[in-house]
């Protein structure tokens, strides 16, 4: 059972008398409440936005790396903490194989970047096939 007055709510429960505050200070209770909601929403935001912002990748730094064949293999990284890559320095975009080695990557028919057989090397040391591969 609830009795009020204009600045007093109480409130009867199981025959314990419990005072609540005034009516006014209800209502900055409520308002409270709402900044606060509003405030938690705007953190949210905040913190969606800046895990989205992914930091990129410092593509000047030459990076070498030896390979299985015992060739060592020049590049550079790309993209940022979420997905990224390495390019040789002619261009050509490499990724990773299971194994380690950097090898060429190609284009399959879902339209994703994969890696393919061909082991990346330096333009002055590639080989025909390697060259043929590249043009097709």
């Amino acid at each position: 059972m609830v009795v009020s007055n204009e600045t007093t709510t109480f409130f009867i429960n199981n025959s314990e008398n419990i005072l609540s505050l005034p009516k006014y200070l209800n209502l900055k209770i409520a308002e409270m409440k709402l900044v606060k909601s509003l405030l938690g929403i705007i953190l949210l935001i905040t913190a969606f936005n800046y895990i989205s912002i992914g930091a990129p990748a410092n593509n000047t730094k030459i990076l070498s790396k030896k390979q299985s064949n015992g060739k060592v293999i020049s590049y550079i990284l790309k993209g940022d903490e979420f997905i990224s890559w390495a390019t040789s320095l002619d261009g050509y975009t490499l990724l990773n194989k299971y194994n380690g080695d950097l090898v060429y990557a190609i284009i399959n028919k879902e339209g994703e970047l994969v890696p393919y057989d061909v082991l990346a090397a330096n333009y002055e040391e590639r080989t025909i096939e390697d060259n043929k591969f590249l043009s097709s």
